[in-house]
């Protein structure tokens, strides 16, 4: 269980980090001039042009003061603590689950469709980025469409739904924004990012 004084320190890292990549967003589109074709509708339908994702990418992190950057193997390089992933936390979440024939386990059904955001591939096979204040921030894949945050760094209890978090780059059709949440399951107790958002906005963190 996180203490209420521990709680409220992660409220305020939350804060902190959602209002710094909404910043990021807004600076690249001032920058660009223009919204790049690369983000998903409210409808959910994904809107992708690998250039423009890719620039989106670039400039995205040129905003953002980055200390350290681990291409790979991000755990055994000491970017990242031992994370879980979407299969781990299924499997944790979920003991008695019956296991759909054709896979290994529940965990493996579960995390179908968002395979980069296993525990396997997020030790062993994203691009990290360590923010000068310790943040911690890794897209799903090439693109910064789904973005994991783990707004206080390494320190604890680096978990999904208390300190870790995934957003999702969504346009309404007048503005660029990260909503909740892309391939994520929380871990017990914690809660989601679109949960988070929403007590945000409501002033209830």
């Amino acid at each position: 269980m996180v203490k209420n004084y521990q709680q409220k320190a992660l409220n305020n890292q939350f804060k902190k980090t959602y209002a710094l990549i909404n910043q990021a967003l807004l600076s690249t589109v001032g920058e660009l001039g223009y919204i790049p074709q690369c983000y998903y509708q409210t409808n959910n339908i994904y809107v992708h042009d690998d250039a423009a994702c890719t620039l989106l990418r670039e400039k995205f992190f040129s905003k953002i003061k980055i200390s350290r950057v681990c291409a790979g193997k991000a755990y055994a390089d000491g970017c990242i603590p031992e994370y879980e992933g979407m299969d781990t936390v299924a499997n944790a979440n979920n003991p008695d689950a019956e296991v759909p024939e054709g896979y290994e386990d529940y965990g493996e059904y579960a995390s179908r469709g968002c395979t980069f955001f296993r525990k396997e591939a997020i030790l062993n096979d994203r691009t990290v980025y360590v923010a000068t204040d310790g943040t911690i921030m890794f897209p799903y894949a090439s693109t910064i469409n789904i973005l994991a945050v783990d707004v206080n760094g390494v320190k604890g209890p680096n978990k999904w739904g208390y300190d870790l978090f995934s957003f999702m780059l969504r346009f309404d059709g007048s503005k660029l924004y990260y909503g909740g949440e892309g391939c994520m399951h929380v871990e017990k107790g914690g809660v989601g990012t679109s949960t988070m958002i929403l007590r945000l906005q409501k002033n209830e963190l």
